[in-house]
């Protein structure tokens, strides 16, 4: 709906794409499951969630960055701990 509601032309399906692609991901660990009878866990487990969401999430990235909306932090400064730690190494 962001990006709908933005008002900028030139809508696509990439963020309705990640989130759909999701339910791909889940009936292709069901079928894992199945097929070896143990539920995908462990390195395989970690490495097969980090490949996914890494491939997946490419398209919405970009399409939110043409648009700017990973140009500011959606917390403000004052309450991010990591823009805190970022200021105290640059004292530093």
């Amino acid at each position: 709906l962001m990006l709908i509601g933005d008002g900028q032309p030139g809508y696509d399906l990439s963020t309705n794409s990640f989130f759909l692609l999701q339910a791909v991901g889940l009936v292709v660990e069901r079928l894992f499951r199945q097929i070896t009878g143990r539920k995908v866990g462990g390195w395989f487990g970690n490495l097969w969630v980090f490949a996914f969401i890494i491939t997946t999430i490419q398209p919405m990235a970009k399409a939110w960055l043409e648009r700017g909306y990973l140009e500011t932090s959606p917390i403000p400064a004052d309450f991010s701990l990591v823009e805190r730690v970022v200021g105290l190494a640059q004292k530093i």
